[in-house]
Parts: C-alpha cells; sequence; structure tokens
C-alpha cells in the first residue's frame, strides 16, 4: 500500500522508486553546506547520517539544520548503529533524545529506527513519530552475508510486524547467487507497507536500479560522499530508472 508523507509532498510504493541521498558529515554546518551543493530538482529526499556527526548529540545544532532542509525537501534522519554498520554506538537515552528533538521540532519527514534495537526503546518512538505525521522505516542491516531466502522471508515479516509505515534492508553480497536472492526476495513481498531493498557493495549495484521491476521504494544515490558500499551517482541511477522504467 502506498505510503504518503503528511505534507503530501512523496509517495512512497507508487510508481518509480524514489531517489534519496545521504549526508555524512562531520558537523551540522558541514551538513549544511552538503546539502546546499546538491541537485535537489533531481533527487526526492535526503537522509541526514546522524551518527557521521562528530557530536550526534548537539541537538541544539542539529535540529535549526534540519528545519532548514526539510522546508526545501523531505527529510529522513538516520541514527545508524554501529551494530548495523554505522558510526556510534548510542545509549537508549542518546538515542531517544535526539530523535525526540527532532520530532519536536518539526524538523523531519522519515524516521529510520533499526528494528533490532529494544522494543522498549523504538515503538515509544515509532507511535510518537507516527502521531505527529513523521513516517516510519523499520530497518535491518547486514554488512558480512546475504541471508537465505526463507531468512530473508522471515526478516520481511518481522520488519512489517513493527507497524512501521515502511520497511528496509539492506545486505552483502558475496556472489551473483546472493543478488538473485535478493532480487527474488524483492519480488516475492507482498506486505502490507512498502519495501525498501537493497544488495550492497559491486555485486549489489545492479539492485540500487531495478526498483522499478523489483519493487523498492526508494534508492539510495550519492551526490558526495556515499554513505554505504555500492551507492551510484544520482544522474546514474536516475538515467537508468528512466531506461528500465515500465511503460504498461
Amino acid at each position: 500500500m502506498p505510503v504518503t508523507t503528511s505534507d503530501g509532498r512523496l509517495t512512497f510504493g507508487a510508481g518509480q522508486p524514489k531517489i534519496a541521498v545521504p549526508i555524512v558529515a562531520a558537523t551540522p554546518a558541514a551538513a549544511w553546506q552538503a546539502f546546499t551543493q546538491l541537485p535537489l530538482d533531481q533527487i526526492d529526499l535526503v537522509e541526514w547520517r546522524l551518527d557521521c556527526l562528530s557530536d550526534p548529540l548537539d541537538t541544539a545544532a542539529i535540529v535549526p539544520i534540519a528545519q532548514r532542509m526539510h522546508a526545501q525537501i523531505p527529510l529522513l534522519a538516520t541514527i545508524r548503529t554501529q551494530a548495523e554498520g554505522g558510526q556510534l554506538a548510542p545509549t537508549p537515552a542518546q538515542y531517544r533524545t535526539v530523535y525526540q528533538s527532532l520530532l519536536a521540532a518539526p524538523a523531519v519527514d522519515l524516521l529510520d529506527l533499526e528494528a533490532a534495537l529494544p522494543a522498549q526503546l523504538v515503538q515509544p518512538l515509532r507511535q510518537q513519530a507516527q502521531q505527529q505525521g513523521v513516517k516510519v522505516i523499520a530497518s535491518y542491516h547486514n554488512f558480512t552475508a546475504t541471508p537465505a531466502a526463507p531468512e530473508l522471508a522471515a526478516i520481511n515479516a518481522r520488519l512489517a510486524a513493527t507497524g512501521a509505515d515502511l520497511i528496509k534492508w539492506a545486505v552483502m553480497p558475496q556472489s551473483a547467487t546472493d543478488v538473485l536472492t535478493v532480487l527474488g526476495a524483492i519480488n516475492a513481498y507482498h506486505g502490507p507497507q512498502p519495501l525498501i531493498a537493497m544488495a550492497m557493495g559491486d555485486w549489489g549495484k545492479v539492485t540500487r536500479l531495478t526498483g522499478g521491476i523489483f519493487p523498492s521504494a526508494i534508492t539510495f544515490a550519492t551526490a558526495g560522499a556515499a554513505s554505504a558500499p555500492g551507492q551510484l551517482t544520482v544522474g546514474a541511477v536516475r538515467a537508468t530508472l528512466a531506461l528500465l522504467e515500465r511503460k504498461g
């Protein structure tokens, strides 16, 4: 079922995959500078990787920049933990404080919540976000391997059961067979929430380009520094999505 941001700017799960560009700067000022260089007319949303900040707890500096970004384009806020490939190992209180500050502003359209985190941490955040019209992505990341097809199906079901608005997983293939496993799992998914799914690294590049055929609601592209291995440039992604678009 398609999901639309509360202000109506963006709908996920309908039409072509939406193009997201990550910002991975070390300071809020550098993040804003990176934002001003983005081709906003060629992308659909921005992901701010807050875990990449040298002081990700400086909400007094983070929130005003997030508000400025959010005013111009839909904004996804992400704290990727070290356990899932990120730069930060926050305490539950730190994780909660940063996200609650952004929700209170308000300063975001979407929030990434890792499904592996304790339910007593992420479920209240999910409920608060959804009550405020912020869409929640329940996510899973595996930077070492590609789970087998039955496990990917179980991951889909587990993410869907969180009550999030969208679900996301990213895995690391070691072979072409792994890539086919990923595409098969995407194709087999028929759950209620739009799915965002990809294989990472060089093997997985093709999965970042085929979301119009093997449905994936968002693809992540670069217009500067990448946030994950295998990300391609905005221009390459846009051109290939258009080339592969199904017309009928």
